[in-house]
């Protein structure tokens, strides 16, 4: 039984529609997707758009915090939209003032990207983050900060496999809905987790992402599970200080990667362990 909300936005290829639904099939490769199913299903572009909170994902983890007694809950990028749990909200926007059930002095208006969450040492006992850390310029800042001053927590960002897909981005510049740009036009990084080493990865969106080139069979799987499976439209991360010690990697070109020889392969890669991530994630829950 799925749950679907959609809405139709005429794009000259086809149409783009806004689904929300409950279904948290996963595969365990791209590869699974067979020839036969990608001649039998959209694989040319990405039509069904799943940006909204995934519902089950959303109960699973109010349940993880019954389970572990969290009290103090901390919702990091809250926007107007809090996770449920929480007692607490930080973003920068004014937008957080319009979040109904968090007390108004828990509501923390500071930008992350420099200025430390004003709370102690694992002061709180879980940590909300759900799309936010893609967007700023210093998400390894940030996630410091969100590991100080919480016990265990879960990073939600989009996935690579969106990001490298093109038109699955609701913007639009001069009116012309039909820009050929890969992933969010707003999102500075690519981000995927390691779930061997608890590691979440932060690749920058250089422009040369535009003209990196996959196998054409690639895209049409990549293409396929984007239309067909809603948990792929993210990456899941989660930390816990007794069992899932928290680490982040910032690619820096000249730091610690370079560019020009390791930017394609650092792509693949990252779809790659998202895809294994998620599978693990959401048999785990």
């Amino acid at each position: 039984m799925f749950l679907y909300s959609i809405r139709k936005i005429e794009y000259n290829y086809k149409y783009m529609v806004l689904v929300q639904s409950n279904d948290i099939t996963t595969i365990s490769s791209l590869y699974d997707i067979t020839i036969d199913e990608l001649q039998r299903g959209d694989s040319e572009h990405v039509i069904n758009h799943y940006w909204h909170l995934h519902p089950v994902i959303i109960q699973k983890l109010i349940d993880y915090c019954k389970r572990h007694n969290c009290k103090s809950i901390i919702d990091v990028g809250c926007s107007d939209i809090s996770f449920p749990s929480a007692t607490h909200c930080v973003d920068f926007s004014d937008k957080i003032s319009d979040v109904g059930h968090v007390p108004t002095e828990n509501k923390i208006r500071i930008d992350i990207d420099f200025q430390k969450i004003p709370y102690p040492h694992k002061f709180f006992d879980f940590c909300y983050c759900r799309h936010t850390l893609e967007d700023i310029q210093n998400p390894d800042f940030a996630f410091q900060e969100m590991v100080r001053t919480s016990q265990r927590g879960y990073i939600e960002t989009p996935s690579p496999l969106i990001e490298l897909l093109r038109r699955d981005d609701g913007s639009t510049i001069d009116g012309d809905p039909n820009l050929n740009y890969c992933g969010y036009i707003h999102h500075r990084y690519i981000v995927w987790t390691n779930r061997k080493t608890n590691t979440l990865y932060f690749l920058p969106k250089y422009p040369l992402i535009e003209y990196v080139k996959f196998d054409s069979t690639f895209i049409k799987r990549m293409t396929y599970a984007a239309n067909k499976y809603p948990v792929y439209w993210n990456n899941y991360y989660m930390w816990d200080d007794e069992t899932k010690q928290p680490n982040v990697v910032v690619y820096k070109n000249g730091v610690n990667f370079k560019i020009l020889s390791e930017y394609s392969t650092l792509l693949y890669e990252s779809i790659v362990c998202s895809f294994e991530n998620t599978q693990h994630f959401i048999a785990s829950l």
